[in-house]
């Protein structure tokens, strides 16, 4: 958790200078387990664009992206390898057709592919299985999810869990208490959920990046999956049960 909060004030630190679409983004995406320990491809990444690029007017978005290869044990994120550092053009687009127009997940495939190279690597390493995809188009699933906001924490409860997430709020952006994305994997008899939460309410995916997202989510070679993000906001995932 100590993790979560350096990176997130990364971004912050990042984001804030930003002006239109500047924005955060987290991604943990689980590979498999090396002696007990869940072995993650991470992507720690902040957005920007040129042109403006506000709604109805077409401009230039940006990434910038580090890459790491981590391994989590008891609550904590440590980097086993550094993998790549990333700087690439999203999408000529505007807030009104970014989700359309995105190629996100085209670009960060390489590096998630890398990760996943030098995961099989190391000694005993054995990869986890995608089992589901869900996002706000199905929306029952993620209805599971139930938030508590106060001035200084966001709580999150599931299947009876209590789980502390922080920051609870990006500036403009707002509390983080939408859950937009939901992945589990499964590992012998262990079940991995993973959540993307951000404060953008109301997302419907478009069809073409729904589709997109359950084809890669087949595979663990190809399990990087689209998730949008907010105007000035933050989008990040959270390791709920491993």
């Amino acid at each position: 958790m100590k993790l979560f909060l350096i990176i997130n004030l990364c971004i912050a630190s990042i984001t804030s200078s930003l002006g239109c679409c500047g924005a955060g983004q987290y991604k943990t995406y689980p590979l498999g387990y090396q002696n007990s320990r869940l072995v993650v491809a991470e992507f720690t990444m902040s957005r920007h664009c040129e042109d403006n690029g506000a709604s109805g007017v077409q401009g230039e978005f940006h990434w910038v992206a580090k890459v790491n290869l981590c391994y989590i044990s008891a609550d904590t994120t440590i980097m086993i390898k550094s993998i790549d550092t990333l700087s690439f053009k999203e999408c000529v687009c505007s807030y009104n057709d970014v989700d359309i127009k995105s190629q996100i997940s085209t670009m960060l495939l390489p590096s998630y592919e890398r990760c996943l190279v030098e995961a099989k690597k190391m000694k005993g390493f054995q990869v986890v299985t995608p089992v589901s995809y869900h996002s706000t188009n199905d929306n029952n699933t993620l209805n599971d999810f139930r938030f508590v906001n106060t001035d200084t924490t966001s709580l999150l409860y599931y299947r009876g869990k209590l789980k502390d997430l922080r920051p609870v709020n990006w500036a403009a952006c707002g509390f983080l208490n939408n859950v937009v994305e939901l992945r589990k994997y499964k590992f012998q008899e262990k079940e991995i959920v993973i959540i993307n939460v951000n404060c953008r309410p109301g997302i419907i995916l478009p069809e073409e990046k729904l589709a997109s997202n359950k084809r890669n989510f087949k595979s663990i070679e190809s399990a990087v999956t689209y998730t949008p993000t907010q105007w000035h906001g933050l989008s990040r995932d959270y390791l709920i049960e491993y």
